[in-house]
């Protein structure tokens, strides 16, 4: 690793930095190089944040293996059909969020230091790395922003939620979020560029620099720094505060409602309330979990607030890469057959081969079928109408 000129030093000392995603931007005045070598830094992002990250991918693969399952979509209805395929997207872009994150604790952090060949993937993380976060931190903001507006639509106005959430609109919906998530976050890959030059005794190096059209950077750096947060956070969370708001107050008069209702109209409303009380955390983990961090960027502790700086912008940026991380954990807490789905997959992978006869197959809980049709054929076997089935679908 071979130090670069001054000249080269000086040209960038005022290129920004991200250490994790939109949560601790740094101007490189120097205090960068002191965070990156802090034995705070150190701990949380080299030990902390990568064990989230891995974990987070595992639990967001899971997350998919169990809401793409075709035998669990085709015992919903549309509206619930319509909120799986939402909670599909969302744990897809969590997942892409935490492969992002995870080669952070292992690359190469001083930009006062040119990069050789041996470390070109660390320099090209170093430019592109922190933007493909900062995508796919606005990709699953969003995509909760239409979940939330979604569900709102079918709890506030129920007859207009038939026509208006559909599956297509849903998935066209999902697609343009991605879609524009990336036009929006398209400054973030575009600010920086990656240029040959002579470091110390006239070695050949690559290195980090802005555009050479400065009026340009400027214009990008100011997007990044002021109008893209108003996009990717600030108005987002306005509408997840409104959303969030009269979600709950629809879920407590709803608790009240079912207390008194018939069998067979408290299992829907039952079905539809976990979908609810699912997101209505979800959108909180998103209050709590990831706006500290959006604040904090402002502040630049580092500089201003000492060693305790650090350990604000560390628990900050920790608590962000747990929020993508934790939804398979909610769901198995919330959703008693999110972990039943899950059992049935992780029994047909332990028991794979094996056979079950007669009832033990029927009434088993891997036989994989819903457990409103295994209500419905005891409801027969009693002689009582399938229409008082009190069995729930998945959601």
């Amino acid at each position: 690793m071979q130090k670069m000129s001054t000249t080269n030093v000086t040209c960038r000392s005022k290129l920004g930095d991200v250490l994790l995603g939109n949560g601790s931007e740094v101007i490189l005045n120097g205090s960068f190089r002191d965070a990156v070598s802090h034995p705070v830094y150190t701990q949380w992002f080299e030990l902390v944040i990568p064990i989230i990250s891995f974990l987070g991918i595992l639990g967001n693969i899971l997350n998919l293996i169990v809401l793409t399952r075709q035998r669990i979509l085709s015992s919903m209805d549309r509206l619930e059909r319509s909120a799986t395929y939402g909670l599909a997207a969302l744990a897809l872009s969590d997942m892409m969020f935490c492969v992002a994150v995870f080669p952070h604790a292992f690359t190469y952090q001083d930009r006062h230091y040119s990069i050789d060949g041996d470390r070109l993937f660390d320099l090209y993380y170093r430019v592109y790395g922190i933007a493909m976060i900062n995508l796919f931190l606005m990709t699953s903001t969003w995509l909760i922003v239409v979940l939330a507006v979604s569900r709102y639509m079918v709890v506030v106005y129920p007859l207009k939620a038939r026509y208006t959430v559909t599956v297509a609109k849903t998935t066209s919906t999902i697609v343009l979020t991605y879609a524009g998530s990336l036009i929006m976050s398209l400054p973030h890959f575009l600010h920086l560029r990656i240029t040959a030059c002579s470091g110390i005794e006239g070695h050949s190096v690559q290195e980090i620099r802005g555009i050479a059209d400065r009026t340009m950077q400027h214009h990008l750096t100011f997007y990044i720094k002021w109008i893209w947060p108003v996009f990717a956070d600030f108005v987002p969370l306005l509408i997840l505060v409104f959303c969030n708001t009269r979600l709950a107050c629809e879920l407590r008069q709803a608790r009240m409602f079912r207390r008194s209702s018939s069998c067979h109209v408290r299992n829907n409303q039952d079905r539809h309330d976990r979908v609810t009380l699912t997101l209505v955390i979800i959108i909180l983990m998103l209050l709590v979990f990831v706006s500290p961090s959006e604040i904090i960027r402002y502040v630049n502790p580092y500089g201003s607030w000492g060693y305790v700086g650090y350990v604000v912008a560390s628990v900050t940026n920790v608590l962000q890469a747990l929020n993508f991380a934790i939804n398979f954990a909610l769901y198995c807490a919330v959703n008693r057959h999110f972990r039943q789905a899950m059992c049935d997959i992780l029994c047909r992978c332990t028991h794979k081969g094996s056979r079950l006869n007669g009832d033990q197959f029927e009434n088993s809980p891997i036989n994989g079928k819903p457990l409103r049709q295994k209500s419905v054929v005891l409801a027969n076997k009693k002689g009582n109408s399938p229409t008082m089935s009190c069995g729930e679908s998945f959601l």
